[in-house]
């Protein structure tokens, strides 16, 4: 409900290799403070790095999942699977250079050490690129014999094809052929002749048309090179078995080591794009890297995703703040004046920090480490499971109470808005009195009138400009809003 994987999607396109492109949109965010801490400094070693470095080469980086599998149990790759095993190896060797050097394992210690814990591959890999083709195929230098009897092959197909163009030029004159052209079928050279030619053209039907009208035979005079070809085929695939049976071979004893780099090179190509995120926000309204506190301060806060759609100038910027006394925000306002927005970019900056993102806030931003961020934000009806919007909302609520703590964040979007005012207004109390006694960050928006100037809570609206007839979109805290329905 606070369009995380729309914000995961945004985040995923900067990455540079499908594999991490997928893994971006499944991110979830860490489970500790330290651990988001460290995915912090990683994120701002990653803004330092990209300004220095090109990272387009993680983009050769392919899925090893399959590969890797087969690896650690010995099979026999095929030339793919070797290749991109090859492009891992280089990946490494590259993010050891680069972050070896003197400038930036100064400026991001953190990823040097990642980059310097990365294995030596290259001469594991080096005789895959002298033996496989970009394509995957295998090269006819990966062996003497394979060079020798491709080039025996090619002798066999040159000299099928003379034989053929001479048998094509009699049947051709004699009008035997539907057409004049020759195919070339599991391995075999064959010609289309018509149905009641086939006892004039000296050959073997090998097979007939759908309609029946066409036969296409194998002529007599190039039947030995048939022959001749199947059987250097047969001995070339068994060259190439050969050849990446003993490629495979080198690989194996280094299986963890490939897992390990194809592991850590996402791991780099997901920090370098938390770098590239955090400048695109940078460059669209601000950005500032979170620091963990026992309260909320967003200056300048703006919904994250708002920047995607919106011009830079329109998206409009306010100052969060609560706790760390009171703990509860109660924000009224008019209809479309921005509360929905406002709770959602308070909610995603809350798990933003958590996943090591840098919040889109032009000032200070600090805010508690929330272990659980709970949301109920649009209507909770459900008719499959015979729930009304309100005993929907009732059961949510219910959820909510019985997991919140202490470390927990409540986003709860217009609160028992679909029963009687006056016994929502008396429940939503109770609901809110509980989460503060518990110690638990909870904002909740609301037009009900009864619940929006409580001493307990802090107030807050979003304001309307009643010469304009409309709303500004900005938060004023300690005043309590009309919700202008009318207006």
């Amino acid at each position: 409900s606070l369009e995380w994987p729309s914000l995961l999607r945004q985040y995923s396109a900067h990455c540079f290799s499908a594999p991490a492109k997928v893994a971006a949109e499944a991110l979830e965010p860490a489970e500790s403070r330290a651990e988001a801490e460290i995915l912090l400094a990683l994120t701002a070693e990653a803004r330092a790095a990209r300004e220095s470095a090109q990272f387009g080469f993680l983009g050769s980086l392919e899925d090893l999942t399959r590969s890797l599998d087969r690896l650690r149990k010995a099979s026999v790759l095929d030339g793919k699977e070797l290749l991109s095993l090859a492009r891992a190896a280089e990946v490494a060797m590259e993010l050891r250079k680069i972050f070896g050097a003197k400038e930036l394992s100064g400026k991001a210690p953190l990823l040097a050490g990642w980059a310097a814990a990365l294995p030596e591959l290259t001469q594991a890999a080096a005789p895959i690129r002298h033996a496989i083709e970009n394509d995957g195929s295998v090269k006819d230098t990966a062996s003497p014999a394979l060079r020798s009897l491709r080039d025996q092959e090619r002798k066999l197909h040159a000299e099928a094809r003379d034989r053929l163009d001479t048998v094509l030029q009699q049947a051709f004159r004699d009008g035997h052929l539907q057409d004049k052209f020759f195919d070339f079928r599991d391995g075999r050279y064959l010609i289309p002749v018509k149905s009641e030619s086939k006892g004039r053209v000296p050959g073997f039907v090998v097979e007939s048309s759908a309609s029946r009208a066409t036969v296409f035979m194998e002529p007599a005079a190039v039947r030995d090179c048939n022959d001749r070809l199947k059987q250097t085929e047969l001995l070339i695939e068994e060259e190439i078995f050969r050849i990446l049976e003993e490629l495979s071979g080198r690989l194996h004893p280094h299986a963890s080591e490939f897992e390990h780099a194809f592991e850590r090179a996402m791991e780099f190509d997901l920090t370098l794009a938390r770098g590239a995120f955090a400048s695109q926000f940078e460059s669209l309204r601000g950005v500032s890297r979170p620091e963990f506190a026992d309260h909320f301060l967003l200056e300048d806060l703006y919904h994250p995703l708002l920047g995607f759609v919106l011009k830079p100038e329109q998206v409009v910027r306010n100052h969060f703040r609560l706790g760390p006394d009171r703990k509860v925000m109660v924000i009224s306002g008019p209809n479309t004046g921005g509360k929905t927005v406002l709770l959602k970019a308070v909610g995603l900056c809350a798990l933003m920090a958590r996943a090591g993102f840098f919040l889109p806030c032009a000032g200070e931003a600090r805010l508690p480490f929330f272990s659980r961020v709970l949301s109920q934000i649009g209507d909770a009806q459900n008719l499959e499971l015979s729930l009304s919007s309100f005993s929907g909302s009732i059961l949510q609520l219910k959820e909510i109470l019985e997991s919140a703590r202490g470390d927990s964040l409540v986003l709860v979007d217009e609160i028992l808005h679909a029963t009687d005012p006056d016994e929502a207004t008396a429940l939503s109390r109770a609901i809110l009195e509980g989460l503060q006694a518990r110690g638990t960050f909870a904002i909740v928006t609301t037009h009900l009138n009864g619940l929006k100037d409580g001493a307990a809570f802090e107030s807050a609206s979003m304001e309307f400009d009643p010469d304009q007839l409309s709303p500004t979109y900005r938060l004023r805290v300690g005043v309590p809003g009309s919700s202008r329905a009318l207006e």
